[in-house]
């Protein structure tokens, strides 16, 4: 990928992550029922990695 022109890097799964009833995904429709639960950013990780 390098050769064309990408720069790899590499970052967790949950930064920046997002509530999953930011979504609109209520507590009893997660799989743990947990409060908390997040998921994945990949714009926001992709606009972190960008600064």
């Amino acid at each position: 990928m390098t050769h064309n022109g990408f720069e790899v890097v590499s970052i967790i799964c949950k930064n920046d992550d997002v509530p999953k009833s930011f979504m609109g995904i209520k507590d009893d429709e997660t799989v743990s029922g947990c409060t908390r639960k997040s998921m994945c950013n990949p714009i926001g990780q992709a606009l972190l990695m960008n600064e």
